[in-house]
This record gives structure tokens, sequence and C-alpha cells, in this order.
């Protein structure tokens, strides 16, 4: 096996990790990508904008009869966004710092909140902009 680590190999560097989670590691799947998912993450959020807030509000500015908004859809814009730029930004050191996916750092548990409180700050903002316009949603 020339390049890959053995189970055993797996295991023990797992089980390490476990009872001390800042001990350098054999880095795995779990360890949340880094920067490839950042941009995966930017692209879908950044699609989702397009698509689902920045069509709306300009429908809605052109005072159009209904307007396509999807509320959920500007949730995840957030939730995606954010840990997008960090990972894209910081790679395999934001894995480090936040935690594995499976065990996040007490860092990594209030970077998920803040971006749960962000994401619902700005659903509250656009959906308010929209009914400025006139728009019940």
């Amino acid at each position: 096996m020339s390049g890959e680590n053995s189970p055993d190999e797996f295991a023990k560097a797992m089980n390490e990790r476990r009872s001390d989670p800042k001990k350098a590691a054999i880095p795995t799947a779990d360890d949340f990508a880094g920067r490839v998912l950042g941009l995966i993450m930017l692209v879908a959020g950044t699609l989702m904008f397009f698509l689902y807030t920045y069509t709306a509000i300009v429908d809605a500015q052109a005072q159009l009869p209904t307007v396509d908004y999807r509320e959920k859809f500007t949730f995840m814009q957030v939730v995606l966004l954010v840990p997008g730029l960090v990972y894209t930004i910081f790679g395999e050191h934001a894995s480090k710092v936040l935690g594995p996916t499976s065990r996040p750092t007490r860092l990594g548990w209030a970077f998920a909140v803040a971006t749960i409180a962000v994401a619902f700050a700005y659903v509250v903002a656009v959906e308010r902009y929209l009914n400025s316009l006139g728009y019940p949603v």
C-alpha cells in the first residue's frame, strides 16, 4: 500500500486523536476536506443567492405581480457562504481550530451558533425589505 495507511495505523491514529484532539493525526475524510469543500460551499451559496434572493429583490423592485422567494434557501446561503469562506481561506488550519465535524471544539460550536444567528438575522432583513416593497412573505 504505497502512499496509504493500513487499517491498523488508521485505528491507532483515531484512538490517539480521541484521547488528545489537539494531537496531529493521520488526515481523515472526517477532517472536513478544506479548501475544495470550501470552494464548493461558496459556489453553492452564491448560486442560491442569485437564484432565490437577488432575483426576488429585483422582481420586487420592478413591482412584478408575484415574487418567488424561498426562506429556506435564503437561510442556507449564509450557512454555506460563511463556513465556505473560512475553509477556502484557511484550509486545513480551519479544521484544526474548529475541530473535526464529528467532535467540534468549543470554538467550533461558537462558530456554528454565530453562523446560524447571522443566517436568521439575514432572513429577517430580506423579509422586512420585501415587506417594505409590499410583498407579504
